[in-house]
C-alpha cells in the first residue's frame, strides 16, 4: 500500500505482479491477491482515493496472476481485479 499511496520520486510507468490470487464469487470487490508481508491485498482496498499511483503517473498495471482476470457484477459494475 506505500507504493500505491506514496510513490516514489520518479515516475512510475509500469507496475509489474506476478504471484496468486483469489477470486471471491460471493463478493468480488474482496477479491485479492497474496503478499508476503501481508495475508492479501482485496480490490476494494485499492479502489480509494488515498491511491496515487496511477493518478499521478498513468501507470500501466500488469497482473500474472491466477484468477485476477475474473469478474462478475456487483452494484450494476463490473467488479474484480480486471
Amino acid at each position: 500500500m506505500e507504493l500505491l499511496e506514496k510513490p516514489p520520486g520518479g515516475t512510475v510507468a509500469l507496475l509489474y505482479f506476478t504471484g496468486h490470487g483469489l477470486f471471491n464469487d460471493k463478493a468480488v470487490a474482496a477479491s485479492a491477491i497474496k503478499l508476503e508481508n501481508r495475508e492479501s491485498l482485496a480490490a476494494d482496498e485499492v479502489a480509494t482515493e488515498s491511491v496515487q499511483l496511477g493518478e499521478r503517473d498513468g501507470t500501466v498495471v500488469f497482473f500474472n496472476a491466477c484468477e485476477v482476470g475474473a469478474t462478475d457484477g456487483a452494484l450494476g459494475e463490473v467488479g474484480g481485479w480486471a
